[in-house]
């Protein structure tokens, strides 16, 4: 046992650790199904689009199939990961018991856990276990957890169950609708003898059943569902209940279907917590599979999902009756319910079959044993007496565990290679369909045969686009040579000089005096004053300039833009931004559309353009500042200059000389102001216009004259040439506005395609 311990422990362990990469495995098929839902709504669209071109809609129609024909295998995947994420995600190793009646399923449960009829009814009639049960061992406080169905659970998985198999409509919606009544149930009362010479019976002579009439088994099964809906009352209260704990003498009213018992219908799991006689087998569980042979829906399938989602052995009881028995059709069909269920793994590796001996069947079993079932792949068959617990102990239950031990890792290891295998041959399906969409929207072939249009529209464009801005280009030379906006210029450079001029920081005679004695001299305080105003007078400069400069860029920006995004190319601009009536952000907006691989010269000069600047300190305060000498105590004088601090400090340190070094300062200052003005004016009054002739003559260059800027343009605009000329390529411009659509879906589903490749690997 000590090693079962660690087997079960180690299993645990390595079956939790899967858990991320499954998890990451069923998101990717969330997101591929949403894309491919999506990308199937587009394709659908443009099939029942007159202005698609014809081409697109036959590539549209066929991808519209394609993607139907992958939801069966796309489903299939979604599922088998939950199913195998659920197994792996468990903490428990889980041995399935299942058997039609009085097989001696009951008798085998109750003999490796040590319970007795209190817990697992057994009886010699008709099936009584009606609930699923798993028994866990627990060393101490033996007791019970009852899990119940929700009642949206109940409706969608037993009574929806019902009437698709019936075809019954309508499906109820709700409880209530289904306690209210059933739909009409003609065709499943008992049906009467047709006359002796009507249709049908002519019909039965010559061995044809009427399509009309239901077959026995639909009768049985509609008696069952009305068996359901009678006894809804006994039940419903149980139903959306929390887990709810009990004690072991309480467990037959929840899981026993025998004498009149309802509650087990509204019992999804018992959860039955015993010590094992069989020592410590802590991690595993033993789940009771009623259902097998069973007419009423619901069952069987909630068989099969408890063999995909948690069950790593299944014991098969089956009592080969005395008086002659064989594999017949009904044990055959139990096999392919178990293989059907989990395809990937062979019968042998998980299916046990219990021949069970009594005094009486000794024959049969040994004939049953020595002729094992052709199934493909032969089940495991044991023999014990399941009245005998010892029996069931050395000849089942360690024969299970033992099987186990040696061969659930291996199976663990196919079962999550085979996923694997299915995931990637799915992605393999998903890129052999959306690939050549791909390929198509890549060559640029949406619209085949408007090229010679585009040609004509774009050579047009460009040209026109040329032409305007080599116009705006001489229009600034022009001006360039006839000195325009030196006026302009040199009315900015009165203004920020008389602005200087009138309010000159010069601190008042008093407080001259006071900076006199604080810092012991008129030449501190001179040099002290002369840094103020030279610091003074190039803020009075930049704030009045930068002003007027930023002003006449701005200007021209605008300009550059209106030519570059005027009809037809603003048709490519965000509604939002379309009709706005700020050029920048228009341009903003037209540089996102820009990709630095396909138009790296256009985003040159589309950022050339926006990030464009000149300003005082950038341009003319370099120059100037020689002429700001006189104020800068620490400038180095050639011989003849005067020295600021030495003319305008009196001789003699005396505080009554405030109103003298006043005069001083001012005098300086007002002589730096004048010849300041003198420069800016006289040298540099048509630096403003090279200036914007540079901006302009090089946006030109960079958007119209530079090499392969042609071919940018033309992949810029190509793919957008049902939005820009939407008159001309009317037909076309459906495929073109879905286009890029098209292509960030399909990049989507090929990206999720190939993170699915290597979940699991």
């Amino acid at each position: 046992m000590n090693n079962l311990r660690h087997f079960i422990e180690h299993t645990l362990s390595k079956r939790q650790a899967q858990q991320p990469k499954l998890e990451a495995a069923q998101e990717n098929l969330r997101e591929l199904h949403d894309q491919l839902m999506h990308l199937r709504r587009l394709a659908s669209d443009v099939t029942a689009s007159d202005d698609a071109p014809h081409d697109l809609r036959q590539r549209a129609a066929t991808l519209v199939n394609a993607i139907g024909g992958l939801e069966p295998q796309l489903s299939e995947a979604t599922a088998k990961t939950a199913n195998l994420l659920s197994r792996f995600t468990k903490k428990t190793i889980n041995i399935g018991v299942a058997g039609k009646a009085r097989q001696g399923k009951s008798t085998i449960l109750q003999a490796i856990s040590g319970l007795d009829n209190r817990v697992i009814p057994t009886s010699d009639g008709l099936p009584c276990t009606g609930a699923k049960s798993r028994i866990l061992h627990r060393s101490h406080d033996p007791h019970a957890e009852i899990e119940f169905y929700t009642e949206a659970e109940f409706l969608r998985e037993i009574v929806h169950a019902y009437f698709e198999e019936l075809r019954l409509s309508p499906t109820p919606t709700s409880l209530d609708e289904f306690q209210r009544s059933l739909p009409s149930s003609a065709q499943f009362e008992k049906p009467q003898e047709p006359p002796l010479f009507s249709y049908q019976r002519v019909l039965k002579w010559f061995g044809v059943n009427n399509p009309q009439l239901a077959t026995p088994e639909e009768h049985a099964i509609y008696d069952k569902l009305k068996e359901l809906h009678a006894n809804l009352g006994a039940y419903r209260s149980f139903l959306s209940r929390s887990p709810q704990r009990i004690s072991l003498d309480e467990v037959r009213e929840y899981v026993s279907q025998e004498d009149g018992r309802k509650r087990y219908v509204a019992v999804r799991c018992a959860n039955i917590y015993v010590p094992f006689p069989n020592g410590d087998v802590t991690g595993l569980a033993i789940v009771d599979l009623p259902g097998l042979g069973e007419i009423a829906k619901g069952h069987s399938e909630k068989l099969v999902t408890s063999l995909q989602r948690e069950i790593d052995a299944v014991i098969l009881v089956k009592r080969p009756a005395a008086g002659g028995d064989d594999w017949f059709a009904p044990d055959i069909k139990v096999f392919n319910l178990i293989k059907r269920a989990v395809p990937e793994l062979d019968l042998a590796d998980w299916l046990f079959v219990v021949l069970n001996v009594d005094g009486q069947n000794i024959k049969q079993v040994e004939i049953l044993r020595s002729r094992p079932p052709k199934i493909g792949s032969e089940p495991r068959l044991l023999v014990a007496n399941c009245l005998q617990a010892e029996a069931v102990r050395q000849q089942v239950f360690l024969e299970v565990l033992q099987h186990l031990e040696k061969n659930l890792e291996r199976t663990d290891q196919r079962l999550l290679s085979w996923l694997a295998e299915q995931l990637a041959h799915l992605a393999n399906e998903v890129s052999a369909v959306v690939h050549p969409v791909w390929d198509y929207l890549q060559r640029d072939t949406v619209g085949t045969g408007d090229y010679q249009k585009f040609g004509e529209l774009f050579r047009s464009f460009l040209k026109r686009l040329r032409t305007n801005l080599d116009e705006l280009t001489e229009e600034y030379r022009e001006s360039l040579n006839k000195n325009a906006h030196a006026a302009e210029f040199v009315a900015a450079v009165n203004e920020a000089c008389d602005n200087a001029e009138t309010t000159v920081p010069i601190p008042h005679a008093a407080e001259l005096k006071g900076q006199f004695h604080d810092r012991g001299g008129w030449k501190a305080v001179v040099q002290e004053e002369l840094h103020h105003l030279r610091s003074y007078l190039t803020h009075c400069l930049a704030a009045n300039l930068d002003r007027k400069l930023a002003g006449m860029v701005e200007e021209v920006q605008q300009q550059v833009i209106q030519q570059v995004l005027a009809e037809p190319l603003d048709h490519v601009l965000p509604p939002e931004v379309r009709d706005s009536t700020n050029p920048r952000q228009k341009l903003e907006a037209f540089r996102k559309l820009l990709d630095p691989e396909d138009h790296p010269t256009l985003i040159a000069g589309v950022d050339y353009l926006l990030n464009f600047t000149f300003s005082y300190q950038s341009h003319f305060h370099h120059r100037v500042r020689q002429a700001m000498n006189p104020l800068d105590p620490m400038a180095i004088r050639e011989e003849g200059d005067d020295d600021p601090v030495t003319v305008i400090a009196p001789r003699s340190d005396d505080s009554r000389k405030s109103e003298e070094v006043a005069r001083g300062l001012r005098s300086f200052y007002e002589r730096v102001v004048w010849i300041v003005r003198k420069h800016l004016r006289q040298e540099m009054e048509n630096d403003p216009m090279r200036t914007l002739f540079a901006l302009v003559e090089e946006t030109r260059d960079q958007l119209v004259r530079t090499r392969e800027i042609e071919r940018q343009w033309e992949r810029l605009l190509y793919p957008r040439r049902g939005e820009i000329w939407p008159r001309e390529f009317n037909r076309f411009a459906a495929a073109s506005a879905i286009r890029r659509e098209w292509q960030a879906t399909i990049d989507t589903i090929v990206r999720t395609i190939d993170r699915l490749r290597s979940t699991l690997v």
